[in-house]
């Protein structure tokens, strides 16, 4: 419930940093070569302000963990152009509430999404750190989805027959 985990976190002394709806859009080549190596190339929208990323595969980890490069972008449809004259093409959009708050030196953040409901995720400087802040929340013995949103929204849609590529709240 998140509403219960607001409440915990206001009692932690967490301060809620911002409240948003953000834009997520997945690139990937015909062959679909970043999502058979694990990996991702995202253009995200936050408040008319995109930022690309490039995430690499896990690494080794009790929590998932991956190198991520990402960069502010000033004209999202030039990137968007550019990425296509590179033989990349979108192949998932979707929406994402979330909800950020700081505890400690982690961040966490109650996000709702389309078609799926509702996720906590708890990002942190260590696993130390993030185990930390889980038992605070007393979220320490729950289960972990170490499967990425995406992932996520392309199975249900698999799942229910769903050809959709654009996920929004309606």
């Amino acid at each position: 419930s998140h509403q219960a985990l607001r409440e915990r976190l206001t009692q932690l002394g967490a301060k809620c940093q911002a409240q948003q709806l953000e834009l997520n859009i997945y690139f990937d080549t015909a062959e679909a070569e970043l999502l058979k190596s694990d990996r991702a190339l995202r253009l995200r929208c936050v408040d008319k302000e995109y930022v690309l990323a490039y995430k690499g595969p896990p690494e080794q980890s009790k929590y998932k963990q991956r190198q991520e490069i990402q960069t502010a972008i000033a004209d999202a449809a030039a990137v968007q152009n550019l990425l296509g004259e590179l033989g990349f093409t979108q192949s998932l959009l979707f929406e994402k509430r979330r909800q950020r708050w700081r505890l400690d030196d982690c961040w966490v953040e109650l996000d709702q999404l389309p078609l799926l409901g509702t996720f906590v995720e708890v990002e942190g400087p260590g696993e130390a750190a993030i185990e930390q802040v889980l038992a605070k929340l007393e979220l320490d013995q729950a289960d972990l989805i170490a499967t990425p949103y995406p992932i996520l929204l392309r199975d249900h849609l698999k799942r229910t027959g769903n050809s959709s590529r654009e996920i929004r709240f309606s």
